[in-house]
């Protein structure tokens, strides 16, 4: 028998239509019964092709494009009741692939169907990677009343136990046995929430375990040196602070050899280790990566000179080709668009920085401007009129010179007003930023000369001047004339800055906090992982040099320099002009 369901309004009028009949022949109103619900439309349908895609840049090395692929499609399919079984199982091994773990599990807890035991036990290894903070935005997140969320808050309650929360422990120990919407709690669920209310699970000690693998002897045994008074310094400035866990740090000496350091890091995975200060040589930090037995494993070189295509959760902090590729893209870019420049001319180092001239050009050409020279000149050399002169011919409204050194500019800034390029808008490079140029190059070579640096080590403010004052006042010393210490320092305090959340001393989580964790800024510069490559990559900054300082530049107060400059150099042509024919300018002045 098929049951109507009659809404109000329709029963009122059926009771109106009855009530006439009986009152005498009028018309009886027809009955309209109500709509029967709207069928739900149908799922949509996944385009699962991105998955083999993702897979193929995986197994290729392509950490990046495989990260960016299978974030894309989480971002889609999270919560589609389009999601099937496969397609959410193969999605989830993806990111938890990439080091994703958190959001491969919940993909899972808000799949629109129930899990299978494979996928429920794939879901309890995901949850128990994650942080407490980690778990409860889950808890909180969509699909709460989602099939499997017993998997969830089981583990969810033995780490609040671990926090020493226990009243909320027990509290969602008893939520979980008691909930409906599953179906039976499974065994291992059910004896995590049954020791939490037996008060089996009682609060961890809060230590998490680093490592530092540093050459203490060897030919690199001054830089490792270096390096470890600063990685110390930093851990001496958390431990004051009192915040966060307590830290154990482990150093070993890998005797500046390859070898050494893969046996070092071995033996610091095998004791438990989240994260590793070191190696410092690039062949030694890609052989770590692809050696150690745990890709969660963090390994933050301070000084490895390369960081495109590392494995999952190993980093440099000194990536020259990058460092140097971003201060010319981003100093042409804000030169074309701030001054409104389209023509530019470019002075490089004789033999270098062609990939550098290459981002220039991009940069220019992308806002709508032109190169119109590039010349190179040699380091070592004492004058520098040749290429100036060249690049002075074809007028560019703006040059961009590229140094090897501070030394360099401190030469070829006197050069660049003397051989003709006075009345040009200058922009340089970071070695522009350096404290000898900064503040040895006289005013009017300097001043109103653009810099684009990621690192400023002359205001009075800056993080670089802080990290001074602490390191002499622990040392009784100077800072070394080299980036070894402040980059241990900056390596160190990164991996602590991301250590504050409870449940954060778990290797996977760790590598989460580091790439989401937005931007951190160090001695050495505002550092952040590069969603688009994988990197970690520093914020580039554009000043201008005024009176021994680098300041914020005015637009305006620019622009009404270089309008001063070519006035002038249009006074000094005339001048000169009269000096060479001073017959010739006797005749035009007599009567």
């Amino acid at each position: 028998m098929r049951h109507l369901l009659l809404t109000v309004p329709a029963l009122t009028a059926i009771a109106l239509s009855a009530g006439c009949a009986s009152g005498g022949g009028s018309v009886t109103p027809a009955v309209t019964l109500p709509d029967e619900p709207a069928p739900p439309p149908p799922a949509p349908e996944l385009d699962t092709s991105a998955l083999a895609t993702a897979s193929a840049a995986l197994q290729d090395g392509l950490l990046a494009d495989a990260t960016h692929l299978v974030d894309s499609l989480y971002v889609d399919w999270a919560g589609s009741t389009g999601l099937d079984p496969g397609s959410a199982r193969d999605l989830a091994e993806l990111l938890d692939a990439v080091g994703a773990e958190d959001r491969a599990a919940h993909l899972l807890l808000g799949a629109p169907f129930e899990l299978d035991d494979e996928s429920r036990e794939r879901l309890r290894v995901l949850v128990e990677q994650l942080s407490l903070a980690e778990l409860e935005v889950l808890r909180v997140g969509d699909g709460a009343g989602a099939p499997a969320r017993s998997v969830l808050t089981a583990e969810l309650a033995v780490n609040l136990a671990w926090a020493g929360r226990l009243e909320e422990a027990e509290r969602t120990a008893s939520e979980t046995l008691s909930r409906k919407v599953d179906a039976e709690i499974d065994g291992p669920d059910r004896r995590k929430v049954e020791r939490v209310l037996a008060g089996e699970v009682t609060p961890l000690a809060d230590t998490v375990l680093l490592g530092v693998v540093l050459p203490g002897t060897g030919r690199f045994a001054a830089v490792g040196e270096q390096i470890l008074e600063g990685a110390l310094l930093a851990v001496q400035d958390y431990r004051h602070a009192g915040i966060g866990p307590h830290i154990e740090l482990y150093v070993r000496d890998d005797s500046s050899n390859t070898e050494s350091t893969l046996r070092n890091v071995a033996e610091l995975e095998a004791m438990g280790v989240i994260a590793v200060l070191g190696p410092i040589l690039t062949e030694a930090l890609m052989a770590t990566a692809l050696r150690r037995t745990d890709d969660a494993l963090l390994l933050l070189s301070p000084t490895a000179t390369e960081g495109l295509g590392l494995p999952l959760n190993a980093y440099t902090l000194w990536d020259r080709s990058r460092r140097e590729v971003d201060v010319a893209s981003t100093l042409a870019t804000w030169m074309s668009e701030q001054l409104e420049l389209k023509s530019f001319g470019v002075l490089r180092p004789d033999g270098g920085a062609r990939d550098v001239v290459a981002a220039v050009r991009e940069a220019v050409e992308t806002a709508g401007g032109e190169i119109l020279g590039v010349e190179a000149y040699a380091s070592d050399s004492t004058t520098f009129e040749g290429p100036i002169t060249a690049l002075a011919a074809v007028e560019p409204d703006a040059v961009i010179v590229l140094a090897d050194r501070a030394r360099t500019v401190l030469q070829i800034a006197p050069q660049l007003v003397y051989y003709g390029l006075r009345r040009w808008v200058t922009g340089g490079d970071a070695h522009w930023s350096d404290p000898a140029v900064v503040r040895r190059l006289d005013a009017s070579y300097a001043d109103f000369r653009l810099v684009a640096t990621y690192l400023d080590r002359v205001t009075p403010d800056s993080a670089w001047r802080s990290f001074e004052t602490a390191y002499e006042a622990e040392y009784r010393k100077a800072v070394a004339n080299s980036m070894f210490t402040p980059l241990g320092y900056d390596g160190m305090r990164l991996l602590l800055s991301r250590l504050a959340e409870p449940g954060a001393g778990r290797r996977g989580v760790l590598g989460r906090a580091l790439r989401r964790g937005g931007t951190f800024r160090g001695a050495t510069g505002a550092l952040s992982v590069d969603p688009g490559t994988g990197e970690l990559r520093r914020d580039v900054i554009v000043r201008v040099l005024r009176n021994g300082e680098l300041r914020v530049p005015d637009r305006a107060e620019l622009l009404e320099w270089a309008a001063d400059q070519r006035e002038l150099e249009e006074f000094l042509k005339a001048l000169e002009e009269e000096e060479e024919d001073p017959e010739d300018a006797g005749k035009e002045e007599t009567p």
